[in-house]
């Protein structure tokens, strides 16, 4: 498919869409509730090949799957890692290096070292955004979207907890008098972004982002985090 902007509405899938978050309703009270996970960092399809290990003995480590290799990013060095066994199965190896991937999590084998290491569901959302070669990733609620741009890269804009995308070419951007501000404007989608330098609290989970984010895209304004992601 040609680069340039690709719409695709989900207007059928919206109802329901709009519940994939949603936990159980209250036996009394009649509250409706709003999503149990905002969908900018709940994202499977899109982080099912990436995850962000938190091991025992402080190690932090990253995996990335390709076919059948496997990119392991320590803290000092990157290595590749090959599947052992059939497409179906969950372990990786390398001369020295072993990782078997478990349900929650990972047991990895440096050397003689093991560890034992629990997968970071979050922030392996924004590490698959970053190797997917973005360079700015956003989030908000009410409705839940996000927002992720890159030069080089089809950005993309979705919206309405899924169900709405729009994919498009990042322009160059432009800058404000104001200092920290970055514009991006698309006027064939009738798209604006603002993206400013200024302390940011999600509104759902209280996260704390680098970047105050506002999307105008149409009648429709969007307003939530953000931050870069290289």
């Amino acid at each position: 498919m040609a680069l340039g902007a690709r719409y695709l509405d989900g207007k059928l899938m919206r109802f329901a869409g709009r519940r994939l978050g949603l936990t159980a309703m209250l036996l009394l009270g009649g509250c409706s509730l709003l999503p149990a996970a905002d969908p900018g960092w709940s994202q499977p399809a899109a982080a099912n090949n990436t995850w962000v290990y938190r091991c025992d003995q402080g190690l932090e480590a990253v995996a990335r799957a390709e076919g059948e290799r496997l990119w392991l990013f320590l803290p000092r060095q990157t290595l590749s890692l090959e599947r052992v066994g059939g497409s179906q199965e969950s372990r990786f190896q390398s001369e020295s290096v072993t990782l078997l991937r478990t349900t929650t999590g990972a047991q990895l084998r440096v050397g003689e070292q093991s560890y034992q290491c629990v997968n970071d569901p979050r922030a392996a959302v924004w590490e698959a955004s970053k190797l997917n070669g973005f360079d700015f990733r956003g989030v908000g609620n009410e409705p839940g979207w996000y927002l992720e741009i890159g030069r080089g890269v089809p950005s993309q804009l979705v919206t309405d907890y899924g169900s709405t995308r729009l994919v498009f070419d990042l322009p160059e951007a432009e800058t404000e008098s104001t200092a920290g501000v970055t514009l991006y404007r698309i006027p064939q989608e009738k798209l604006a972004i603002r993206i400013e330098a200024l302390s940011c609290n999600d509104s759902m989970s209280g996260e704390v982002f680098s970047s105050r984010v506002e999307v105008v895209w149409g009648a429709l304004r969007l307003r939530g985090c953000g931050r870069p992601l290289h």
